[in-house]
């Protein structure tokens, strides 16, 4: 049995391989540079070949999971260990795989070496090499992302298109698949560059991998101003200057196995805006791919030139968000909306999900369509269900069902009837008893709701047209169990103003508004429905998810505004005085306004409802550093 290394990061090989303990000049180490053509290995006697130890040296984990599937062929080995050089800052990092079988019991361990973590795999079996690397590089997130499709890979440039699906398989040129085994046969192949037709496969953009590239981690307030990201060697490289302090010096970041990875990434994420250079040196797909990458993590970006072909690969879309006009420079509210709006299009168009339409017409599959979303909106105030109906009506996701729940009210008057008859959508409307907990009333309506994802909305609060849309791409590039928004937004109507409160941008957390919870109908009665108790059932259900092992995931803020009437009482199920929505306080407004994303028109303040125990101010919150 031989031992192999693999270099995918910058730091010398036999020094990584010494520090684990082990002799990398010892006779049996080969390295294995599979970037660089070293692709025909012989996997005449499956599963094998057998190694005694396999060492894996990358950048991030993003850049083991650009080229995962290359590493199908690989076999079997008795030792196997990751050494992480740049650990993502935004996800937590363990070492992602243990597993007990019937004949091997396997176990992961973290470790450091001078310069980067390490992830240690043993087992009193034998490891399979693929299997185990997928393991570590989705770190405990599920990733399956092709709907089903089994996708071969038969180049290493079009490995991208596996997003780090697991159930891709490496697959050599010269294999007849009409001669393989249907249970190794592939539903599409993704075959080299050289020759390819305007319409195949290698000729399109790749998908989006949302571990390396998405708004995890997206910064509201930034540090820094604008930072500089100039390609070079036709995008091999980039140097990026302006990042930190001025002065600083610049930062290289590698492209050279594919695009930018969650390390890339985060080193934006603290500059308040991107100047990208340099693009039209770069061959047409390298740049779209750049692109497609930075504008579905949203980076706020401002560009020059780039080839007219990468334009025709990214889309009129997905290029009108990227030339709609400059980064703003004043309003960190409207810089963030501008973000919001570029890396929703990117979203849309390059997330697995979405991108997999261009595999599944490969394959002479249907498109997916868009899942359906149960919305369940439990009210005791008939004079707020027009409200609350008309923000749902507003929603920009067709695929709708609303679930009205009327607890404790029989009459509905003229208004509310009128708003029921005149609701555009599918409507089901449910009589909840007086006596039933507001637990009790929501579980009725997850009863009747047919929706593959629920999502609760409360009746006196304003939600934008994209709310829906976007807790839905949410869950996408998260994988989070349960997502929804923070209370950051907040119209206070005895004082008459609007604040923004301090919130660190789109993170995992252990708490969102309840008014904005967005789960999947399976997992919701996984976790037992909502607790039947009157009043704390979204921190009821929050504390069942992180209980059993779940996550939680805030995305922006900006499609959700809490109102907050006067004097508060039995208006409220969450009681709290205005007080607390003057606590952090980055931004504040006089009167009704709304954050762009909302897509209402603000309203002057009134001055015969100010209270006189306020006193408002207007700050334009965070500038641009200089």
């Amino acid at each position: 049995m031989d031992s192999v290394v693999v270099p995918l990061g910058t730091i010398d090989a036999a020094t990584a391989v010494g520090s684990l303990g082990l002799e990398a000049n010892k006779p049996g180490w080969h390295r294995r540079d599979i970037l660089d053509g070293d692709l025909a290995r012989d996997v005449s006697n499956p599963p094998g070949p057998w190694h005694q130890n396999y060492v894996v040296i990358v950048q991030s984990l993003g850049r083991l999971r650009e080229v995962l599937p290359l590493f199908s062929a690989e076999g079997r080995a008795k030792h196997l260990a990751v050494v992480v050089e740049q650990p993502d800052p935004a996800h937590p990092f363990h070492s992602g795989f243990t597993a007990t079988a019937a004949d091997s019991v396997t176990q992961g361990t973290l470790d450091w070496i001078p310069g980067a973590r390490v992830v240690r795999i043993t087992s009193t079996g034998w490891l399979d090499v693929h299997g185990v690397l997928a393991a570590v590089a989705a770190q405990g997130r599920r990733t399956l992302p092709l709907g089903g499709l089994r996708l071969g890979v038969s180049d290493k440039e079009t490995a991208a298109w596996a997003a780090a699906d697991p159930q891709a398989r490496w697959v050599s040129p010269d294999v007849d698949m009409d001669t393989v085994e249907p249970v190794d046969s592939m539903d599409v192949v993704a075959g080299p560059a050289e020759g390819r037709a305007e319409d195949s496969i290698a000729a399109q953009l790749a998908p989006v991998d949302p571990f390396n590239s998405s708004p995890v981690g997206f910064k509201s307030f930034p540090g820094c101003g604008t930072a500089t990201l100039e390609a070079v060697d036709g995008g091999t490289w980039w140097k990026l200057t302006g990042h930190e302090t001025p002065g600083a010096e610049p930062l290289l970041l590698e492209t050279r196995a594919g695009g930018f990875t969650e390390a890339h990434i985060a080193a934006l994420r603290n500059s308040w805006s991107v100047q990208l250079d340099g693009l039209d040196t770069m061959k047409p797909m390298a740049c779209a791919r750049a692109l497609s990458q930075l504008a579905a993590s949203g980076v706020p970006l401002a560009l020059g030139a780039l080839p007219h072909l990468a334009e025709d690969l990214l889309g009129t879309e997905t290029m009108e968000t990227l030339r709609s006009g400059p980064v703003p420079k004043e309003s960190a509210t409207d810089r963030e909306s501008a973000s919001i709006d570029m890396r929703r299009t990117a979203l849309r168009a390059y997330l697995p999900r979405y991108r997999g339409a261009v595999l599944r017409r490969a394959a002479g599959l249907s498109e997916s369509l868009d899942p359906a979303i149960s919305v369940l909106l439990a009210s005791k105030r008939p004079d707020m269900v027009p409200h609350a109906l008309a923000q749902v009506a507003r929603q920009s996701w067709t695929n709708t069902e609303t679930i009205l729940i009327l607890h404790g009210v029989e009459d509905l008057g003229p208004e509310g009837d009128a708003a029921v008859a005149a609701f555009p959508g599918l409507l089901t409307v449910i009589h909840a008893p007086q006596n039933l907990t507001l637990g009790g009333a929501l579980n009725l309506g997850m009863g009747r709701a047919s929706g593959e994802y629920l999502a609760k909305m409360d009746d006196d609060d304003w939600y934008g047209p994209r709310h829906l849309e976007d807790l839905f791409l949410a869950r996408e590039y998260s994988d989070a169990v349960l997502v929804g928004s923070p209370v950051e937004f907040t119209y206070l109507e005895g004082p008459d103003i609007t604040t923004r409160r301090s919130h660190a941008g789109e993170q995992y957390t252990r708490h969102v508004a309840g008014g904005t919870m967005f789960i999947s109908a399976h997992d919701l009665r996984a976790a037992g429905g909502w607790r039947n108790a009157p009043r704390a059932v979204d921190r009821a259900l929050l504390d069942a998810v992180l209980a059993s092992g779940g996550s939680v995931y805030r995305n922006h803020g900006q499609n959700y505004m809490m109102h907050r009437r006067s004097g508060s009482g039995a208006a409220h199920t969450w009681q709290a005085d205005d007080s607390v929505f003057l606590q952090d306080t980055l931004e504040q407004w006089n009167g009704f306004r709304p954050a762009p994303q909302m897509g209402l028109a603000p309203r002057e303040p009134l001055q015969e409802r100010r209270s006189a125990g306020y006193r408002s101010w207007f700050s334009t919150g965070h500038h641009a550093p200089a």
